[in-house]
Order: C-alpha cells, then sequence, then structure tokens
C-alpha cells in the first residue's frame, strides 16, 4: 500500500530552480500556511465562465523565490484571495472507470484532485505525466473528448505552468492541482494544432530516439528556432488584419497544419536530453524576443512597451520547461517540446506576427535600466559612483508590485540573465532570422527594464490591469 504524500513540503532546490538569497524559516512557513489554506479553500478557477485560473500560488512561490518576507506574502494572498471562488463539493468522485466521463467539468475540480493525489501517492510524478497527459491512450482520436495535450497546453498554458511550479519546487500539490486544472478544461481551443503524428509510434520507455526526417530516412541538420521565426515572417499566408476578439482561435483554425508542421520540423532533431535541453535555451530566447522586440517595436508614443499580456505567457512558462525534463521520459520531453512551439508560434501569429527589429530595441531599450523608486545615493568612499547592479531594482519592484504576472516574468527574465548572460554579439550570426547578430546576453535586462517601466507607468495612472491586450497591426 502507497504511504500518502505530504502536498505542501518545504520548497526544493534543484539545477532547474531559480531563487534569489532571502527566504527563511519564516517566509516558508508563511508560503507553506497560504499554499495550504488556498488548497482547503479556494477553487481551481477564480472566473469559472471564463476560466480564469487561481494564480494565488503562482504568486506568492515567485515572490518568496525572489526574497519576500512573511509580510509580502501574506499581503499578496490578502489581496487576491477575495477574489477567488470557494472550493465547490463535487458531485461525486472520480475514479480510473469514470475518468472520461467528468472531462471539462470543473464542478470535479476537487474530485480530479483528489484523483491524482492517489494516483501519484502509486506510481510517481514521471509515470503519472506520462500517463495522463503525453501517453498516446491519453491522446487518441475521439470525437467527444479532446486529447490530454489540449487541455494540458489549453487557457494560455497554464496547467503546464502550474504544475511546473510543483515541479521545479517539489510540492506535489501544485503538480495534482495542475493536473486537475487540465482535467477541467475542454481543450477544443487548441485541439487542432495537435495531430495525431504527434504521438505516432511514440514508445514512454525509448532512452534513445531516432534523429530522422520521416519523408527520406535520413538525418537532419538542426533546425535553429530563430531559424523558425524567419520562415513564419516570410510566409504570406499568414498576412492580413485579425479579428481583435477572436485573433487566436482564428489562427489556429486557419492556420494549425503549418504551425504544427513547422514545429515538427524544429523537433526532429531532439534524440536525448541533451537535445532536449539544447532546444529549451532556443525557446527561452525566442520567447523572451518575441516578447520584448516585439512588444518595444510596437509600442505607442509615451509607452515604454507594449507589454502584450498573451506573450507575456510564453516568457512565464518558459521557465518551467527544464523542471519537466528530469520527470518526463524522453518521448514525452519531445513531445511537451514539440507541443509548446506549436503553441508559441500559434500565440505568436495571433499577435500580429511582427517582423523584429532588432537594432531598434537595441538602440532604445537600454541595458542599464533606473527605477526611480530604488536610485542609489552613494557614499564617499565607494569605489564608483556607477549604476549598481539593475536586477535588484527590477527583483524588489516586482516583490512589491501587487501584480501577480509581473514577478512571474521578471524572475524568468532574471534565470535567463544568469543563465545566458555573458552570452555575446554575433552568438546567433549564423541563423537566419535579420539582426540575430545584435542580440547578446542583455537581451533580458531590457526587456525586463521596460517591463518594470511600463506596469510602473500604468499602476501610477492608477490602473489595475498593467498588461497591453490591444491588437496592433503590423506596419
Amino acid at each position: 500500500m502507497s504511504s500518502p504524500i505530504e502536498l505542501f513540503p518545504n520548497p526544493s532546490h534543484s539545477l532547474a530552480n531559480f531563487t534569489l538569497p532571502g527566504p527563511t524559516e519564516d517566509s516558508t512557513n508563511a508560503l507553506r500556511e497560504i499554499l495550504r489554506d488556498n488548497h482547503a479553500k479556494h477553487h481551481g478557477y477564480f472566473n469559472r465562465t471564463l476560466k480564469f485560473q487561481n494564480h494565488i500560488t503562482h504568486h506568492i512561490l515567485a515572490v518568496w523565490s525572489l526574497g519576500a518576507n512573511r509580510s509580502i506574502i501574506e499581503a499578496a494572498y490578502k489581496h487576491e484571495a477575495p477574489l477567488q471562488h470557494p472550493v465547490i463539493e463535487p458531485p461525486g468522485v472520480i475514479t480510473a472507470n469514470n475518468y472520461d466521463e467528468h472531462l471539462g467539468d470543473d464542478n470535479y475540480f476537487s474530485a480530479y484532485v483528489g484523483f491524482f493525489r492517489g494516483q501519484l501517492e502509486q506510481k510517481g510524478t514521471t509515470v503519472l505525466l506520462d500517463e495522463f497527459v503525453f501517453s498516446p491512450s491519453a491522446n487518441g482520436e475521439n470525437e467527444k473528448l479532446s486529447k490530454a495535450i489540449s487541455r494540458f497546453m489549453d487557457n494560455l498554458v497554464h496547467p503546464m505552468i502550474h504544475i511546473g511550479y510543483g515541479l521545479e519546487f517539489g510540492i506535489p500539490g501544485l503538480v495534482v492541482e495542475g493536473l486537475a486544472l487540465a482535467a477541467t478544461l475542454k481543450g477544443d481551443r487548441v485541439e487542432p494544432l495537435f495531430p495525431s503524428s504527434l504521438f505516432a509510434n511514440l514508445d514512454l520507455t525509448e532512452t534513445k530516439l531516432q534523429n530522422l526526417d520521416s519523408k527520406s530516412s535520413t538525418a537532419r541538420t538542426n533546425l535553429h528556432a530563430f531559424n523558425l521565426l524567419n520562415r513564419v515572417i516570410k510566409n504570406p499566408s499568414f498576412d492580413g488584419t485579425l479579428d481583435p476578439q477572436t485573433f487566436f482561435d482564428d489562427t489556429v483554425n486557419a492556420h494549425w497544419k503549418v504551425l504544427s508542421d513547422y514545429a515538427q520540423e524544429w523537433a526532429l532533431d531532439i534524440s536525448d536530453s541533451g537535445t532536449a535541453l539544447s532546444k529549451i535555451e532556443e525557446l527561452h530566447w525566442t520567447v523572451s524576443l518575441l516578447y520584448a522586440v516585439n512588444g518595444v517595436n510596437k509600442a505607442s508614443k509615451g509607452s515604454p512597451i507594449h507589454a502584450d499580456f498573451f506573450l507575456m505567457h510564453l516568457v512565464t512558462s518558459s521557465l518551467f520547461l527544464p523542471s519537466y525534463i528530469p520527470s518526463l521520459s524522453l518521448a514525452s520531453q519531445k513531445v511537451l517540446l514539440q507541443a509548446y512551439m506549436t503553441v508559441v508560434l500559434a500565440w505568436w501569429v495571433s499577435r500580429g506576427r511582427q517582423a523584429l527589429d532588432i537594432a531598434q530595441f537595441y538602440a532604445s531599450a537600454t541595458a542599464t535600466p533606473t527605477l526611480p523608486l530604488f536610485t542609489t545615493k552613494y557614499p564617499s568612499w565607494a569605489l564608483a559612483r556607477s549604476s549598481e547592479n539593475p536586477w535588484f531594482a527590477v527583483s524588489q519592484h516586482a516583490i512589491f508590485h501587487p501584480d501577480d504576472h509581473l514577478c512571474k516574468i521578471q524572475r524568468a527574465l532574471a534565470h535567463y540573465a544568469a543563465m545566458y548572460g555573458t552570452r555575446p554579439a554575433r552568438h546567433f550570426a549564423g541563423t537566419e532570422l535579420p539582426g540575430a547578430e545584435l542580440l547578446d546576453g542583455t537581451l533580458f535586462i531590457r526587456a525586463a527594464g521596460r517591463t518594470a517601466e511600463r506596469t510602473s507607468q500604468a499602476s501610477d495612472e492608477g490602473k489595475e490591469f498593467v498588461w497591453d491586450v490591444s491588437w496592433v497591426q503590423h506596419e
């Protein structure tokens, strides 16, 4: 008989984890108290009609990892708790026998949480994710049900994000909550993006995948993500103005085939965990580029960046990709990355597929941003009166700001700066993307600085929602 698991233990640390100095026993106790209280009192969605997800766990884990103390963590909970929907007593229990019968019904959210807790205790994380998210049996063609991967990637990839927090910090309660979130989504909006070929001949026990072109059966050379972006920019089939209300659905319905084909070609080279991690690095740069360069290029007069709400989620979600690798079979790693790239391309195209003027971004976005709230008066004994590390101010600003997304994107960008900050210009000179030779490790602080400026600007104007959602036509 399996032993019960502690749903909300102390967060753990791993190579895929990003935590600044600052967490203490007291702040960690506050974190765990709120994780448990939120789990017991609140539903997975604060808006059940629109499926807006409860973000409390994301917010408090992000600020905790940036060094927030108990008072900030409790203030974040106090700020968001009144918005939440109370937990619902489910109409019945979920078992292996009726698992499919209530998929997409959030009345059963707590029942799915209970089911996945039992499954996790019996099988462990790897088997659980393989079986219920990535396996061919969970992703077969069914007229009544979407594929499991569709529910996992639906809703701006929030189930993936929620599970990702659980994997990064070793918190089983978030893994089971995230799986329950996926189970209570319909997934139909993104279903066309994941054809059955994604799971053809999938063997979850393989330890090495063949790097072959399915048509020619010859080894493929690496297709870099930046080359893929250039192809999308040049593809005239994506031209045209999209409806500001239905832009994503229209993109998926019109272009699912070419988008999934692009992602499949990009993922062909994944043959082991090493190549998977290399592809993840490409994704980190790609989503940061799409959010930041695209955002500065499209910014309206007087705004430091068009802080696109949808593209921002690509940055925050990509942070968790490395945390999935140790918990997935090799075949599932490839499915994850191919599916994720498909979603990245779909959201980017739906937001206007802006040509990326990297030179203009580097000319306007500084690598040494200053935030007025955190300017320093240098003492007479200072070695130099130069700019301090801007990440300190960026992180502090994110901790104090009430928006739950800001701390997440700044944390992701800070992690990428820690990983890739020493990359020199011309590192990407061999790719096909125009201007890629200008990219260096300062991309991330430039993006974070403009994001801090934009969110402060919006808050100073009295706005509670600090992100940009308008659809801006490429000029």
